[in-house]
């Protein structure tokens, strides 16, 4: 069910929507994206009905004192088409501004747009970028053949794949016959570079840094960040710990799950008790193919915390990986049955199974478990496995 999303706490100002937050005293509060307004608004290319086409694209932008959103940036993209009907969206529909001291203030948010053929499909996404290119149209600008192989590489650098992103890297200079595009990490960083804080000796502002670097894929440059607040902040012991935890997220974003696990285990030494970072801390042990440990952390929040999801998915997946079927089997039944009754996305615990049949590993029974408990049909699962 892969990691715990982390919320950084110290940006209230810049995370609106995930960190909403309303102290009537002062009449303060976040923006507000009018989601509702903006799915019934919503106009897709006529084309993309031909596909069974769903997941998120995530954006950034502000709002200004009258609820419009501009200066937008796409953060996850699928492709012009689909960032076009996103961005419209959201730059047309009126959201709730937000207020400092009540007074209307512009803020900067992110947003996610569900962009689905059918509104109430909820199968895993399937990725138009990840699918072959006969099964696009024509971008609207540039040569579409490059401009494919590069999104799908960004894609693919997004998601931590860099030997595919680089292949995919190659395919797009050679199609568009530019041998300096710029890598990745660097395409990203000018996109967004205009938006960073610039102190680097003010703590604050490093965070703030730090934190956007994070949320936008840049881990190696965000980790240089949180290394600056570690020597600024060397005496203070509790800054330092969560400064390396933090650290271990983008870690293993990085693949480097040692890292990873060490920041965990230093920031745990302080705050036992802390599930997310429990949960983390188990599914880079799974990464890192430490499966004992990852059920002995993963059992630790079941026991501590039953309705937090993810680690009963984990749990339910590392018996699987191990061959423990019966006791798997089960274990996906009762997660499954409390997901319903919570109304608990299932999407990465259905990924992650479908990551196991990609890897030949418990296949028949992987596959007997989307199709008889998660209610996958066979058409739509050999449709995510390429069959």
């Amino acid at each position: 069910m892969k990691l715990l999303i982390l919320i950084l706490i110290f940006l209230p100002n810049i995370y609106g929507v995930s960190l909403a937050d309303t102290d009537e005293k002062n009449c303060t509060e976040s923006v507000k994206i009018d989601y509702e307004t903006i799915y019934n608004t919503m106009a897709y290319p006529k084309w993309m009905f031909e596909f069974d086409i769903s997941g998120y694209i995530t954006t950034f932008g502000t709002v200004d004192t009258n609820g419009y959103m501009h200066d937008i940036i796409v953060v996850d993209s699928y492709c012009d088409e689909f960032n076009d009907v996103a961005i419209k969206a959201l730059s047309t529909v009126k959201h709730k501004p937000a207020k400092r001291d009540c007074k209307t203030v512009s803020q900067k948010v992110i947003a996610r747009v569900w962009i689905a053929t059918k509104l109430y499909s909820r199968l895993p996404k399937v990725d138009l970028v990840m699918s072959n290119y006969n099964e696009l149209k024509s971008s609207k600008s540039g040569n579409a053949v490059g401009r494919f192989y590069y999104q799908r590489g960004m894609q693919f650098f997004r998601m931590g794949e860099d030997s595919l992103a680089q292949l995919d890297y190659f395919q797009a200079i050679a199609e568009l016959g530019v041998e300096d595009l710029p890598y990745f990490d660097e395409a990203i960083y000018e996109e967004i570079k205009h938006i960073l804080p610039n102190d680097f000796q003010n703590i604050d502002s490093l965070e703030i840094r730090a934190s956007l670097l994070s949320r936008f894929y840049l881990f190696a440059k965000s980790n240089a960040c949180y290394d600056s607040l570690i020597l600024l902040n060397h005496k203070n012991s509790s800054a330092v710990s969560l400064y390396k935890y933090y650290q271990a997220a983008a870690y293993g974003h990085l693949k480097y799950y040692e890292d990873a696990i060490n920041g965990c285990l230093e920031y745990l030494s302080s705050n036992p008790n802390d599930t997310s970072v429990l949960v983390n801390l188990g599914w880079n042990y799974y990464l890192s193919g430490k499966y004992d440990s990852c059920l002995f952390y993963s059992k630790k929040v079941v026991d501590m915390n039953p309705y937090l999801m993810t680690s009963h998915f984990n749990y339910a997946l590392v018996h699987l990986r191990l061959g423990k079927v019966e006791e798997a089997v089960n274990l996906y039944k009762e997660a499954i049955i409390t997901s319903i009754k919570r109304k608990y996305q299932m999407d990465g615990a259905i990924e992650d199974i479908l990551d196991l049949i990609k890897a030949k590993i418990q296949v028949e029974v992987s596959k007997d478990l989307l199709i008889n408990y998660f209610n996958i049909k066979e058409k739509a699962l050999r449709k995510l496995l390429k069959l």
